[in-house]
């Protein structure tokens, strides 16, 4: 394994599958992504090794970016790098992204060294109903509640946080954000309401310029939606987003309280093995 505290170039790892072809290496976004391949890997007994993408050194690295650069444009241009030096992939090595805003954009990165998940996010592969009744369980115990009434409850509230999150990143993606629990409301019943007039105020107490284009950002926002009617819903997520609405509804529901990145960690976890195999990008990995 790569020895993390040093942070290799794109360069060196050049070198390294260049000398010993066989090892098989997987480049992820982050913490949570990597969780889920390596108890996948586990538990299926592959040998591959897992790496997040922040364990490189890519400051020397050409980045291929729409906006903001973050972890998935650094993996993705990874695995451009990794095919413009080594060609047509022969060997076990992947960059994973998540396909997040990609169904939206034309200019997306695509060649044999990247997998993209197989819906929008990494947290996408919980939001069933056997993982979600797991977390219902685990927070309630006898005060659950049926998971396939909850995730018939929540998914409009998910695709809302993902169609505005998009429109923030299209008209200007340094605006500050609005906190889930600002954008949605949920009573102690667990009703769950939100407005996009209402956000689109929040929003502009925080970024005044937004106040002057309220009309474009309600435009695209439909114009979005209408594109997104017949998706798979898990295809409507902000992985971030999602975990984080599932948190606060808890809490509103009287579960002790967590922080977010505990919760995910959560979530994360109560993923099996079982739950991936049929999906194509675990198939590509066990195939291998």
């Amino acid at each position: 394994m790569l020895n993390t505290d040093y942070k290799r170039t794109p360069n060196e790892l050049i070198a390294r599958y260049t000398l010993e072809p066989s090892i098989k290496d997987i480049f992820v976004e982050g913490d949570s992504d990597r969780a889920i391949f390596v108890n996948y890997i586990k538990r299926r007994n592959l040998l591959y090794n897992v790496y997040t993408i922040d364990t490189i050194d890519t400051r020397d690295l050409k980045i291929i970016s729409l906006g903001n650069i973050g972890h998935k444009n650094r993996v993705e241009s990874l695995s451009s790098f990794f095919e413009e030096k080594l060609g047509i992939r022969k060997i076990c090595l992947f960059c994973i992204s998540d396909k997040d805003y990609d169904f939206f954009y034309e200019d997306t990165i695509n060649n044999s060294y990247l997998l993209k998940t197989d819906f929008s996010s990494i947290e996408s592969y919980s939001f069933n109903v056997e993982v979600m009744q797991k977390l219902i369980n685990a927070s309630f115990f006898k005060s659950a509640f049926l998971a396939n009434e909850f995730i018939g409850k929540i998914i409009p509230a998910i695709k809302f946080l993902y169609l505005v999150r998009l429109v923030r990143y299209q008209m200007n993606y340094t605006w500050a954000k609005v906190e889930v629990e600002k954008a949605i409301e949920i009573d102690k019943k667990g009703n769950i309401s939100f407005d996009l007039m209402g956000y689109i105020l929040k929003l502009a107490s925080r970024n005044h310029e937004v106040y002057s284009r309220q009309q474009e950002f309600i435009e695209r926002y439909n114009g979005l939606e209408h594109i997104c009617l017949n998706f798979d819903y898990r295809d409507s997520m902000h992985g971030h987003d999602y975990t984080a609405l599932l948190n606060y509804y808890f809490q509103r529901l009287g579960r002790e309280k967590v922080t977010v990145d505990f919760f995910e960690k959560t979530v994360i976890m109560n993923i099996e093995a079982e739950d991936l195999d049929h999906y194509p990008l675990f198939i590509t990995l066990a195939q291998c």
